[in-house]
């Protein structure tokens, strides 16, 4: 049973349940002679389980497999590319729509519920976006467009929505300097960036791979200034000596377009201390 079909470099992509082939060729000519080489099997333990997850970018084709978002690249090389985003394909919920933002170098998948998950395949980074439910969406001279079920269109616009703000959030990995025990310090934070509109930038941290409540730190920082001003932030923890830590940026705009920092570049400066981890005098034998 076929899931679905792509078209890359001028050959046909043929999608399985647990199976991709390729077929290439251009079969009989206007009187009925010649014909179809044998498609050719992709060297793959997945294949494709959302017809519609599938969309053809500039570095390959994407799908959703029983394993999660898969990339098959132009070289035909089945690709995990999604792990990171496992938890944002659950299997309980169908990829929509997905859409090739190519200006962006991004690719959308539209999940019912009311998710729509970024790729961006320069940066190799996953986004989620909270919208409201849709049922399709479709992209017009660069501004997205999501349709509701009820026949109602909601309309892209940038860092506002309904004139209200969307703040941007960036959570990123645990940061393990040293071996899983071992003992490292944190010296320096630094953000470098465009200030957009006047906002407040907070930092918060976790520490020793829990982050199961608040934060353990924040720091904060207001800027205020014209459009396009660099930002050039330095902040020091004050907690520096860890396992581990993980951290979260954050902005709040306090006015003007809703968009208040730009990211570009984190710093960080981290050394490595001798010996594991010490731990308390209750947990020490």
């Amino acid at each position: 049973f076929i899931e679905g079909l792509a078209v890359m470099d001028s050959q046909l992509i043929v999608f399985k349940k647990d199976q991709i082939y390729v077929q290439s060729g251009g079969g009989p000519n206007n009187i009925g002679q010649g014909g179809w080489p044998t498609p050719r099997l992709i060297a793959s333990d997945v294949g494709c389980r959302d017809a519609q997850s599938i969309v053809v970018t500039d570095i390959g084709t994407f799908f959703r497999s029983d394993r999660g978002i898969r990339l098959l690249t132009r070289s035909f090389q089945v690709s995990p590319l999604g792990e990171s985003a496992t938890a944002l394909f659950p299997n309980t919920v169908t990829v929509r729509r997905a859409l090739l933002r190519q200006q962006r170098n991004e690719v959308l998948f539209l999940l019912d519920g009311g998710s729509l998950i970024a790729y961006d395949y320069f940066h190799q980074s996953w986004q989620r976006h909270i919208v409201p439910v849709a049922v399709d969406m479709i992209e017009i001279a660069g501004v997205l467009y999501l349709l509701q079920s009820d026949g109602t269109v909601q309309v892209e616009r940038g860092f506002q929505e309904d004139q209200g703000e969307v703040p941007s959030r960036i959570d990123f990995p645990w940061v393990h300097v040293a071996e899983l025990p071992g003992y490292q310090r944190l010296w320096w934070i630094a953000l470098v960036g465009e200030h957009r509109s006047n906002h407040t930038l907070t930092v918060s941290i976790w520490y020793d791979d829990d982050d199961r409540g608040a934060a353990s730190e924040t720091l904060q920082f207001v800027s205020t200034g014209a459009v396009g001003t660099p930002v050039n932030l330095r902040m020091k923890p004050s907690r520096q000596k860890c396992r581990s830590f993980r951290l979260r940026v954050e902005d709040s705009a306090l006015g003007g377009t809703g968009e208040g920092f730009r990211l570009s570049q984190m710093n960080l400066e981290v050394g490595v201390k001798r010996g594991i981890m010490k731990a308390s005098a209750a947990s020490t034998l």
